[in-house]
């Protein structure tokens, strides 16, 4: 949701730098290999539109891509950007990612039509 915890509040995953810390840690310690690690990266759309003042969703772009390349993990896929959010449905035995945007009046917790 947001990309940068600055160390006020609580440190939980709904910031882009911690989330991206923790998911590595746990797959490392459930037995992924680093070199194995490869990224799909989804999101980062201005909801509020492209003169949003913040810029959240590129900054979530760019502090994504970033850590990524600290860590030497390769992004082979990804659709990030824009003003409409996107909802997908990852199968991580597969690793298959179904993609698709979000219509502002739609149930967001539908997933149906993928």
């Amino acid at each position: 949701m947001l990309p940068v915890w600055k160390g006020e509040g609580l440190a939980t995953a709904k910031f882009g730098n911690i989330a991206i810390d923790k998911l590595l840690e746990k797959m490392l310690l459930f037995g992924a290999e680093k070199k194995n690690i490869v990224a799909k990266v989804f999101g980062g759309a201005d909801s509020l539109g492209d003169n949003a003042i913040f810029e959240i969703g590129k900054r979530n772009i760019q502090l994504a891509e970033d850590l990524l390349s600290d860590y030497h993990i390769p992004i082979i896929s990804s659709n990030v950007g824009g003003t409409v959010g996107r909802k997908i449905l990852f199968h991580s035995g597969s690793g298959i990612v179904y993609m698709k945007f979000v219509n502002n009046q739609e149930n967001k917790n539908d997933t149906e039509n993928f």
